[in-house]
């Protein structure tokens, strides 16, 4: 009797950690789309950064430790540009700093004039002033993220980007 009692709470402790893992894995339905919609992926050598394509958009998406690296690179270049700009009373004429405050950078395809793959490296022309591009994400090695990609990847996503957007 206690034998088969163990053997049920057993299974039902199986039962239900499936379900609580099958619980967890549900995602969501915003990004279940997105990747309905994506057309290529593409990973850097250190997996910590990631490029994408979507029928609409194009989207980098990075660790947490890539942002805080660039926000370390960015208060520290205007700590260094405010020695430069100090009025003679002493006050910083520089504005405040301007953080990287998520782990995505995401532009609509209406929004990038051009993409080229020149000499191994893919270049991004956009149609206006960018806060933020590609090309200023840097992988936590120091070196720009897009430099971090295998070659090989990064002409298949200049590829499959021209064939949706010619």
């Amino acid at each position: 009797m206690i034998k088969k009692f163990s053997t049920y709470c057993v299974l039902l402790s199986v039962i239900s950690l499936s379900s609580l893992t099958a619980t967890a894995m549900n995602t969501d339905p915003v990004d279940d789309e997105k990747k309905k919609n994506t057309l290529m992926e593409i990973h850097d050598r250190y997996h910590q950064v990631k490029l994408c394509l979507t029928s609409t958009s194009v989207y980098m998406q990075f660790d947490t430790s890539v942002r805080d690296l660039i926000n370390q690179e960015l208060e520290h270049k205007h700590q260094k540009d405010a020695q430069h700009f100090i009025d003679s009373e002493g006050q910083f004429l520089l504005g405040n700093i301007t953080y990287l405050e998520s782990d995505k950078i995401e532009y609509q395809t209406d929004e990038i004039r051009d993409v080229a793959f020149e000499n191994g490296k893919l270049k991004f022309t956009y149609d206006s002033d960018k806060e933020f591009k590609f090309e200023d994400i840097i992988g936590t090695d120091g070196k720009p993220a897009l430099e971090n990609f295998y070659l090989e990847d990064l002409e298949l996503f200049y590829l499959t980007y021209k064939k949706y957007n010619p």
